[in-house]
């Protein structure tokens, strides 16, 4: 699949799912004066050159995108200032998905975005370390009985585990100095060192969405804020939307056909359905990493494309739904739902046990020394972070827990093979303006108001399919999105695309 690999042994395993999966790439193979054996497979859509950088001494190539000092892929700039400056060039990065590989003066360096969205895998225990965008393409794996039983039980892993004892899951916002050394090129804990302003997120949206052309923009819209917040902000050319006709999904995003110029929506039993091979290879793929890939969504984004071919940029609301309303510190108990209706009982007040109980009470399912696997992990990522209790659960979902190692399968990785997938929350001066937040105020639907203060109310006076809009009163909405949940849980049992993946 697309990715950056180094010192692969068995490279046909690499063409054969492509040819099988039907993914369009380029190919850039390292030269033979570079140490590490590498190849780069890549969107020719999005690098119409080859995505490398070369000099007397210094060697650049990169998969994915990225920002730099206000340009996508400005990488002749970058290794310009590299020379200069070092690593400290990464400060600078706006957004991305990306992983480079760096040879400067003979010693090679892999250095992983912010946020590992990217999702790289290292191989640390032989002479020449391996990397590749799956532990599937990596040789001599050493499965983890632990590990793979957690993954049975939760479907996804934390931190930087896989379910082998010798591959690791390259560090968000990481340089990795051969052999063996990691660094972090950017401390999280800036990002409540800054006032919200609604006005800046606005301004960043729109800003960051025109680093690529309206002829290239796709957006998904379905029956969340999320999207529809990426939507209010900018023009896109193309919209789309999978699951049954009746589901909530496809509800709202009917409503909003008007603001985009070609809308594409579908049920996934219409589609062309995938072999039984197909579906085994993938699940493969993603073994050692979740029980549950989800296949399906794979040919659903691989149908998106086919209808519209053209379309490079997916704008994707990864995580918006944590960074606006909380939804990573909350859980989903009797007392939790409690909680959600009635914050301040229980969020007023935060302690490292509410913390521990939020985390426990989110990984139910997992043993009490399983548990503790997650807790010191959790513990060791977070406790160097200068931001508030909180935060640090919040972040770690996002960057090493459910977020970075279960939802990113479907809302990035898979999207990847068929588009340059655009998280927009994740532009680093987006989410730094709404981790600012205040984490009680938002948990109980306050910030939204602020948040959606400068939208023009014919995007904010729609009803989401959680059952309210961004400018209801706070109480008045967690009430709403409540009873809204009970109700199609338990009274008209409504289906979703989910329920059409499972039946893919």
């Amino acid at each position: 699949m697309r990715g950056l690999y180094i010192n692969i042994q068995n490279k046909e395993k690499i063409y054969s799912v492509l040819r099988e999966l039907e993914i369009t790439y380029k190919e850039y193979i390292f030269p033979d004066k570079v140490s590490d054996n590498g190849i780069i497979i890549y969107d020719p859509q999005e690098w119409q050159t080859e995505p490398v950088y070369q000099d007397d001494g210094l060697f650049i190539a990169v998969y994915g995108w990225f920002v730099y000092k206000g340009h996508k892929n400005n990488l002749t700039q970058l290794a310009k200032d590299f020379i200069l400056n070092g690593f400290d060039i990464f400060n600078e990065i706006e957004g991305g998905i990306f992983t480079f590989y760096f040879e400067y003066k003979r010693q090679s360096y892999i250095v992983n975005d912010l946020f590992s969205l990217s999702m790289h895998f290292i191989k640390d225990d032989v002479q020449n370390y391996i990397v590749a965008p799956f532990p599937y393409f990596i040789a001599d794996k050493k499965e983890n009985e632990i590990f793979m039983s957690i993954i049975n039980k939760q479907k996804h892993l934390f931190g930087n585990f896989t379910g082998y004892d010798n591959i690791k899951r390259l560090n968000p916002g990481s340089i990795y100095e051969t052999p063996s050394s990691f660094f972090s090129y950017y401390r999280l804990d800036n990002f409540n060192k800054k006032h919200f302003s609604s006005e800046e997120l606005v301004k960043d949206f729109k800003q960051n969405t025109e680093l690529w052309d309206y002829e290239e923009r796709i957006i998904p819209i379905s029956g969340g804020l999320d999207s529809r917040f990426i939507l209010a902000n900018s023009e896109f050319k193309t919209g789309y939307c999978y699951g049954p006709s009746s589901s909530g999904d496809r509800k709202v995003a009917d409503k909003f056909r008007w603001a985009v110029k070609n809308m594409t929506a579908f049920s996934l039993k219409d589609i062309e359905q995938p072999s039984k091979h197909q579906k085994k290879l993938i699940n493969q793929i993603f073994n050692g990493l979740t029980s549950d890939p989800l296949p399906g969504l794979f040919f659903a984004f691989k149908n998106v494309k086919s209808k519209n071919p053209a379309s490079l940029a997916d704008y994707d609301g990864f995580l918006g739904d944590v960074l606006q309303r909380e939804t990573y510190i909350t859980f989903g108990t009797k007392m939790g739902n409690l909680y959600k209706l009635f914050p301040k009982l229980f969020y007023s007040k935060i302690n490292d046990n509410k913390v521990m109980k939020i985390l426990r009470s989110r990984y139910l399912s997992l043993s009490e020394s399983e548990f503790m696997y997650l807790y010191n992990d959790f513990l060791v990522k977070t406790d160097p972070l200068q931001v508030s209790k909180l935060d640090k659960l919040k972040l770690y979902e996002m960057l090493y827990g459910r977020g970075a190692r279960y939802i990113i399968h479907g809302g990035i990785t898979m999207k990847s093979q068929f588009f340059s997938v655009v998280p927009m929350f994740f532009f680093k001066s987006i989410f730094e303006n709404l981790m600012s937040l205040d984490n009680l105020e938002t948990v109980s639907h306050q910030s939204i108001v602020r948040i959606w203060k400068p939208i023009d109310v014919k995007y904010s006076k729609i009803k989401s399919d959680s059952g309210y809009t961004p400018n209801m009163t706070p109480l008045y909405a967690r009430i709403a999105k409540l009873s809204n949940r009970l109700v199609k849980k338990i009274v008209i049992k409504e289906k979703g695309f989910g329920d059409e993946l499972k039946q893919m």
